[in-house]
């Protein structure tokens, strides 16, 4: 499938400041990005673009000397390949054989607050029995 992506973001920088920006798509082996476009205005901002050690994650570090009025556009047109599953297939993991790499997705992060949201969670859907019918709802 294949979709468009877009961030515009503007901030009135006060003085000498370094933002990190997770905006851009990330090209895996199911999705693949054709197209992106990074404009920063103004355009003599210092700026630099680097992947997570893992390289699960895309980030800019923009670099202000000065006061000044930042604008961050991005636009990428992304192409993803998925598999549809078969809900008579899926069955609920017990959390010792999850693989290590979806371990780190269940901890709190300031994102999502996992432990508040498992809460909230449990009260609308813990009922459901089947898992697929659960996060389909």
């Amino acid at each position: 499938m294949e979709f468009k992506v877009k961030s515009e973001l503007e901030y009135e920088i006060k003085g000498p400041s370094t933002l990190i920006f997770g905006i851009q798509a990330l090209s895996t082996s199911s999705q693949r990005v054709l197209e992106e476009s990074l404009v920063l205005e103004p355009s003599s901002v210092k700026h630099d673009q680097f992947a997570s050690p893992g390289g699960d994650s895309r980030f800019l570090r923009v670099v202000t000397n000065t006061e000044t009025k930042l604008h961050v556009r991005y636009e990428a047109r992304v192409n993803t390949q998925y598999k549809v599953l078969d809900s008579a297939e899926l069955a609920r993991v017990a959390v010792q054989q999850l693989e290590h790499d979806s371990l780190s997705l269940l901890f709190p992060s300031r994102y999502c607050q996992s432990d508040r949201l498992g809460r909230l969670a449990w009260q609308k859907f813990g009922e459901i029995a089947n898992a697929y019918e659960r996060v389909g709802t």
